[in-house]
Order: structure tokens, then C-alpha cells, then sequence
């Protein structure tokens, strides 16, 4: 994917409600693929969870639903700006400053802790059961800019923090050793180590410390404010769905 442009700008292809107007309504996500949450072709021809969830959401409000993948940080400034109509994110205090949040959420995070097999502390980072632990042993953790999760649970509770561009940097800096932990979800983490080959030097301790749930964050600039409060009534609807919870099932695994 060719990074750090502005890519252009493609719909998806959502059958319109009888009668409906169609509009556009972009949705912001960040530009790195994710593995059965959000993933596309040459052509821009999207698959995964939120592309599950976004097109039914369209064909609901019976608009021109349009996903724009952007540089993380980009895509946040795009939906605060107004430039972008919405995120699906965590429901942080600074996103709250310009966005509404949803009263349920698109899904869910768990996360849990990552180190290298060899570390030489891996006894006492195996017995790891809080952020606070991890605190008390005063390791490092390595994590991307603008982890809202992150600064708000890990950073705001004082635990030395590396920030670096992108997940494939994250596990590089693990790797060599330049940090001790990353804290992130199986979901992003399991294919990510195969596909750099390093499923052999960093391992998962297997304990989640947390749980973060994400959900939809419209703008207060976007053209489409006014009607927050049916967009809001139909993500609770469409999320309480079977077909969606059974896809959120399988999603998690258990």
C-alpha cells in the first residue's frame, strides 16, 4: 500500500433503502491493514468486520458509505477537523472534545502481554497479572502514536512508554530489545509475528489485562451531526443483531 498519500477515496458498494437519498458519509480507519477487522485489494475492495458493520450501517441511513484509510494520526485529525465524518475508535476524553460516541460498541479489545522469549526477566514478567505489576518492576513498553488505550490506562499511570510509527516497528523494537513489553490484542498480534517471522522470538504471556471497547465517533463538524441521534439508535440495533454477535463470536473465539 503506498503510504503517507492520500489515497483515493473509494465506496463501497451498499444497496441504498427504498427511496433513500444516497449521500456520502467517510468513514476515517487507519491505513495499515488488519486482519479480519479491515482488509482490501489492489482495487479497494474492502472485507472484514467493520466493512461488515459500515455497509449495513449505510444501507440503513441510506447513505453513500465511503472508507478512507489515512496515517492513524491523520485519520484523527481528518474526523476532529470535520474532513472526515467518523472513526471507530476508543471513546477517549480528547475524542469525546470532538466527537459523539455510540452507545454500544463496534467490538471489542482484549489486550494482553507480549516480550521476548529470551528476555532475561521473562520469570518475573510470566507472573505479570496488572499494569501495575509492570509498573512495580519498572519495565518498558513499546506502542504507537496516538493509542488512545494506551495514554490513557498505560502512559497516564506513569509506565516508561517508547512511541513509534506502526505496529511492524513496535515488534522490531521488542525484538532487538530497545523495550521490554508491548501490551496489544492477539487479533493484531498473532498475524502480524507470522507474517515478520518472529512467532519464534516474542511470545504472549496469555493473561489479558484489559478490556477496551470501540465505537463509532461522529464528528461534531460533520454534515451529518443533526442526525446523531438515529445513527446512534441504529448502531445499538445493528450490533445487537444475531447475525452481527455471531460474527463477533467468532471473532474472539470463545
Amino acid at each position: 500500500m503506498r503510504r503517507y498519500l492520500l489515497l483515493s477515496l473509494m465506496a463501497l458498494a451498499l444497496t441504498q433503502a427504498p427511496g433513500a437519498q444516497e449521500r456520502e458519509f467517510r468513514l476515517a480507519v487507519g491505513d495499515e491493514k488488519w486482519p479480519k477487522i479491515l482488509t482490501w485489494d489492489e482495487s479497494m475492495n474492502y472485507e472484514g468486520l467493520y466493512a461488515r458493520f459500515f455497509g449495513e450501517l449505510s444501507r440503513r441511513m441510506g447513505w453513500k458509505g465511503v472508507i478512507t484509510p489515512l496515517p492513524w494520526l491523520r485519520a484523527q485529525e481528518y474526523a476532529e477537523k470535520g474532513l472526515a465524518d467518523a472513526l471507530i475508535a476508543v471513546a477517549s476524553p480528547p475524542r469525546l472534545a470532538y466527537a459523539y460516541a455510540s452507545d454500544e460498541p463496534v467490538f471489542s479489545l482484549y489486550f494482553t502481554l507480549y516480550a521476548r522469549r529470551d528476555h532475561p526477566r521473562m520469570e518475573e514478567i510470566a507472573k505479570i497479572r496488572s499494569l501495575e505489576d509492570i509498573l512495580a518492576l519498572d519495565l518498558t513498553v513499546v506502542t504507537n502514536r496516538g493509542n488512545g488505550w494506551h495514554e490513557a490506562n498505560v502512559e497516564a499511570l506513569g509506565i516508561p512508554t517508547v512511541l513509534v510509527n506502526n505496529d511492524d516497528t513496535i515488534l522490531k523494537f521488542l525484538a532487538a530489545g530497545r523495550a521490554d513489553l508491548v501490551i496489544d490484542t492477539p487479533l493484531s498480534m498473532a498475524p502480524r509475528l507470522k507474517e515478520m517471522g518472529l512467532s519464534n522470538q516474542i511470545a504472549s504471556t496469555g493473561v489479558h489485562l484489559d478490556e477496551t471497547r470501540l465505537y463509532l465517533l461522529l464528528s461534531k463538524k460533520s454534515a451529518f451531526k443533526d442526525r446523531w441521534p438515529e445513527i446512534n439508535r441504529q448502531v445499538s440495533e445493528l450490533v445487537a443483531g444475531a447475525e452481527y454477535q455471531e460474527a463477533l463470536r467468532v471473532l474472539y473465539g470463545f
